[in-house]
């Protein structure tokens, strides 16, 4: 599971499904992002942290920092009929190469038909940089 190094949280406020602008990560320092729509901004965070834990990153941990720095949000339902309430997430992970573990890019290997049977006595570096020259 990945760990989120950073993140920011962005109030895109009431929308209507026909009028919403979209959500990126262009010209941002974040490789990743979501965004959650609900009838409160409470059910559009809820919504984005639901899509990020399905991405294989720790969301409990994530949702626990956010509502740490940003405090809990409004729970009020969005007065107009057909609008949503948008909230953004954008969030970098630590490198997973650099995090992974002996066995995990033993696995990557094996199933890159690269396998090697010294996984277990080469050095961690080597083991990375095989994992890295088969990612390009």
């Amino acid at each position: 599971m990945q760990k989120v190094t950073e993140f920011e949280v962005v109030d895109l406020g009431i929308q209507y499904p026909g009028y919403f602008q979209g959500f990126g990560c262009t010209f941002t320092r974040y490789d990743h992002c979501v965004y959650g729509i609900g009838a409160n901004p409470a059910e559009a965070l809820d919504d984005c942290l639901e899509i990020i834990a399905q991405m294989d990153v720790d969301a409990e941990d994530l949702a626990a920092r956010i509502r740490e720095i940003e405090g809990e949000p409004p729970t009020t339902p969005v007065a107009e009929d057909e609008a949503y309430y948008h909230i953004g997430v954008r969030w970098n992970v630590a490198d997973e190469i650099e995090s992974a573990t002996r066995e995990q890019l033993a696995d990557e290997l094996a199933a890159a038909c690269e396998y090697t049977e010294d996984w277990q006595i080469t050095t961690m570096d080597d083991l990375r940089d095989r994992v890295r020259q088969i990612r390009e």
